[in-house]
């Protein structure tokens, strides 16, 4: 099942199963096109996001290069911390602020 649940300047986000799995993923497709694999994994959002690791970032699971169509693999989650800041309908306190971009940054 494939669902599109956002879009940008860059590219659209799409829910789906994997097949094998059974796990819900996000999947970033990319606007632009590639004709060699080299010239996608030598952007720095793929170089970035290869390096990435805390448990507070969300995780990438694979890179695919179909047809010229570059996509991103990663796991899912129910919310980001806009959508959070947004239910909440009022500002954080300083001292939660602080410990986001310190665990963000780490």
């Amino acid at each position: 099942t494939i669902k599109v649940i956002g879009d940008g300047t860059y590219g659209s986000v799409l829910k789906a199963t994997n097949r094998n799995t059974g796990e819900i993923v996000a999947i970033k497709k990319m606007k632009k096109k590639y004709n060699r694999w080299a010239s996608c994994v030598d952007q720095k959002e793929v170089q970035s996001l290869i390096q990435l690791s805390h448990p507070c970032i969300v995780k990438l699971y694979e890179i695919i290069l179909d047809r010229g169509t570059l996509y991103f693999v990663f796991e899912y989650l129910d919310q980001n911390v806009y959508e959070i800041m947004k239910e909440r309908r009022k500002l954080f306190p300083e001292h939660m602020i602080r410990n986001i971009l310190f665990q963000t940054l780490q």
